[in-house]
């Protein structure tokens, strides 16, 4: 795989936008029953390079799961196994950067997959929305998806399906790239860096009591909350350290 050089403007860099749902909260035994991804080429989110795969689990989803994202087992009875979908997604992505609401979570359940069907996972280089979005704009009232995007004015058509949230997210990504130019943050090491002095810092006022649970929170949907507690693990390493 060939790394995109840290000095790449974000403007220029091939990302793909994804998300991922899933029968559950808990990362070692939640099981992916659809993701979605999206290419953004030249800061422009390319639409027609879309990628919208529905995941047989092989296990039951759960009624509560489904009362947030309406998949249920008919509607993935009959779809692709993980470890095909697996490879599908490889080939789509590539080499590209990663882009992701929170995206720890979704990156914690594909490990998880790829480790139980036998597949090699390696953590592709990653930006998170999330972390974005506070940088730029600290004093929102919370950073979930649908908060950050009426903000930028963005529409979510297809909220809680994989490729509805993936939209989204990638029309986040393009409009934050010249609100952090603004702070200075113009390449991906930039970017990067920002990243991981912001969430290094958020946890260690976290875990000194500077920040109060309320505030600890870091504003996602519900099926995110128990990932709240930001882990700047993927914004310290790239895929050549894990």
């Amino acid at each position: 795989m060939r790394e995109v050089a840290s000095g790449t403007p974000l403007i220029s860099v091939a990302a793909v936008a994804l998300d991922t749902e899933t029968t559950g909260l808990d990362v070692e035994t939640a099981r992916v029953i659809q993701i979605g991804a999206v290419k953004i080429r030249h800061g422009e989110l390319l639409l027609e390079k879309n990628f919208d795969q529905s995941v047989d689990p092989k296990i039951p989803i759960p009624p509560a799961s489904s009362a947030v994202h309406h998949i249920t087992d008919e509607h993935v009875r009959g779809a692709p196994e993980f470890s095909e979908a697996a490879g599908r997604l490889a080939e789509f992505c590539g080499s590209a950067i990663i882009i992701g609401h929170n995206i720890g979570f979704d990156l914690a359940v594909l490990k998880h997959e790829n480790h139980r069907n036998g597949l090699d996972w390696l953590r592709p280089r990653t930006l998170d929305t999330l972390l974005l979005t506070r940088i730029v704009n600290p004093v929102l009232p919370d950073f979930s998806l649908d908060t950050i995007a009426s903000w930028l004015g963005i529409t979510i058509e297809g909220r809680h399906t994989g490729l509805g949230d993936a939209l989204a997210t990638g029309r986040i990504f393009v409009e934050l790239i010249p609100k952090l130019r603004q702070q200075g943050v113009n390449s991906l090491a930039e970017a990067e860096g920002a990243m991981r002095a912001f969430a290094d810092a958020y946890a260690r006022q976290a875990e000194i009591g500077w920040v109060a649970p309320a505030q600890a929170d870091v504003g996602t949907a519900p099926v995110r909350r128990a990932l709240a507690r930001i882990d700047s693990f993927p914004y310290r390493h790239r895929v050549r350290d894990v």
